[in-house]
């Protein structure tokens, strides 16, 4: 499992891009929506913004379908939760 602080420090750029992208897009489909939510979450928390990152996180758990996205959600909210406990 990676954790939080494994991923490259040249995610920003990419984070920035994506949540410009994201912010445009008004409905997901259901079988987008754990890619889609999760993702924004990694960004928002890359971006130092941790409480827009757990609304996504939450929302990406509960549109997780099979039991991989539902670990790699919960691995995320877990060291979510150590880094940046929900306010």
């Amino acid at each position: 499992h990676r954790n939080l602080h494994s991923f490259p420090h040249d995610a920003l750029p990419i984070c920035k891009t994506a949540i410009s992208a994201f912010a445009g897009i008004k409905t997901v489909s259901p079988d987008r929506a754990f890619p889609f939510f999760s993702t924004a979450a990694y960004c928002y928390w890359r971006l130092d913004n941790a409480s827009e990152a757990w609304r996504l996180a939450e929302s990406a758990a509960q549109a997780a379908k099979t039991p991989e996205e539902t670990q790699r959600i919960e691995d995320f909210l877990e060291q979510l939760n150590r880094v940046s406990p929900p306010q």
